[in-house]
């Protein structure tokens, strides 16, 4: 990597789950690299469009990339990224396309760019990574060498701009490689970095958090009471099918996905809980979409309906969500801020009663349907935001609150009303059997993070 006078020899990993080109925050901070601000910070999104714990990217390098004497431009976010120098995301994959050759270990871009090919070097972790960090997949090598044993992946539903206020980070994608006589697993990379961010983090108790004029409304963050089932709403969530779909054709619906042992164990869990509060419930329907899991940012796993084949035949619900930069524009002159994050998100949303069978999903441990939204339907965010945009309407209309899906930010020009208007937000909450996640609120600060954006006075 060539950055003004500087020249630093990097290792990278070539990611096709990451939306741009990031460079490790230790080796910009060991070589004393320039760096230029950026003029929005980026937030890091998960593939459920979580916030990624590592926080937000607010600087970037200028330099080249220099492969075997040819200089090739790009830009480069500053973020940590755990053990990798450099991550090559698919922005950076498209605009030079090389060619992998998995069997050989070799790269080759195209003559124009590049004649030369570069060896990609496998070496072995020095380190074992923390316990939770693993896919762990028992298939027994096919060969004495080097065996790709597990592949699997979800598609994006678009590749994002690295110049926009998101980047994601697949945490889908894994893949497991094994060795002769060792066996080497590969580590999640949203997993790495949310890790590395989180480790020096202590978690504050719900009286540490909650400042004295919202106590009276303690019970709207209690994780316990969140996990009742929800109401019968307006809202509740319908799936309709296009007239021409036909769903008996799609034979892939009833594929059950290999779980890892440790996966089997959360499955158990999964299914005893929500069966449990009754979020789902046995089946006999003739649709079975997969299941599966993916590693969340904190290292626990998170199960995934596989709806691709569902949303395929929906009918779209066009209802829009907000338009962020339509959201800042609003929060003009606020000195004042307070945000809000709704415990639960899709699963305070029935689905319409009759549709259940329609979202049913199938694992080694048999068939379920759910009777709340989970992720993925495609259809879960508009009949969120217009749950939320009707429960809110009034104060919405105010002109002292905005809504962005289960993220809420309150804000004022004066203490005295925005201790008001905080607790009347609360008390809909309450009264709208609704929960919020303590550890993600802030209140009265002068300065917040809401959609990627720094907000603040002024």
């Amino acid at each position: 990597m060539q950055v003004q006078d500087k020249a630093v020899e990097i290792k990278g990993l070539i990611d096709t789950g990451a939306d741009a080109v990031i460079v490790n925050k230790k080796i910009v901070d060991k070589y004393n690299l320039p760096t230029v601000r950026l003029p929005k910070t980026l937030t890091f999104r998960n593939a459920d469009d979580s916030v990624n714990s590592m926080g937000t990217i607010t600087h970037r390098v200028e330099g080249t990339f220099n492969l075997q004497g040819k200089k090739l431009p790009t830009n480069w976010y500053v973020a940590d990224i755990g053990r990798d120098d450099v991550l090559f995301g698919m922005p950076w994959i498209r605009k030079y396309n090389p060619n992998i050759d998995w069997e050989s270990g070799r790269i080759t871009f195209k003559s124009d760019i590049i004649k030369k090919q570069q060896q990609i070097h496998k070496y072995q972790c020095e380190h074992d990574p923390p316990e939770g960090m693993l896919w762990n997949f028992p298939v027994k090598p096919l060969n004495q060498d080097l065996v790709v044993s597990f592949v699997r992946a979800i598609p994006d539903e678009d590749d994002a701009d690295p110049d926009s206020e998101r980047l994601t980070f697949n945490p889908s994608r894994a893949i497991e490689l094994w060795y002769r006589k060792k066996k080497i697993r590969k580590i999640n990379k949203s997993t790495e970095i949310a890790i590395a961010a989180k480790k020096d983090q202590k978690e504050k108790t719900l009286d540490e958090i909650l400042p004295d004029f919202v106590k009276d409304y303690r019970q709207v963050f209690e994780k316990k009471a969140a996990s009742r089932f929800p109401p019968s709403r307006p809202w509740d969530h319908a799936i309709e099918f296009k007239k021409d779909f036909d769903h008996h054709t799609k034979g892939s619906w009833r594929k059950i996905y290999p779980l890892t042992y440790t996966e089997r164990i959360e499955l158990d869990k999964f299914i005893a809980e929500n069966l449990e509060k009754g979020y789902i419930r046995k089946s006999k329907s003739p649709l079975a979409s997969p299941f599966f899991f993916v590693t969340k940012k904190d290292g626990s796993l998170r199960p995934v309906q596989d709806y691709r084949a569902l949303n395929e035949g929906t009918i779209k619900n066009a209802y829009p969500l907000p338009l962020i930069s339509d959201i800042i524009d609003r929060l003009k002159g606020a000195t004042i801020f307070t945000k809000l994050d709704v415990r639960a998100g899709y699963n305070n949303v029935r689905i319409k009663e009759g549709d259940e069978w329609k979202a049913a999903f199938i694992t080694p441990s048999g068939l379920f349907e759910p009777t709340v939204m989970f992720f993925g339907l495609c259809n879960a965010p508009a009949t969120f935001q217009n749950m939320m945009n009707d429960l809110f309407r009034d104060m919405l209309q105010e002109g002292w609150m905005v809504i962005y899906m289960d993220d809420i930010l309150i804000f004022s020009d004066n203490v005295e009303d925005h201790h008001e208007r905080t607790r009347r937000a609360l008390q809909r909450l309450q009264d709208s059997d609704l929960f919020l996640k303590a550890e993600k609120c802030e209140f009265d600060r002068q300065e917040v993070e809401f959609l990627g954006s720094i907000i603040g006075r002024g």
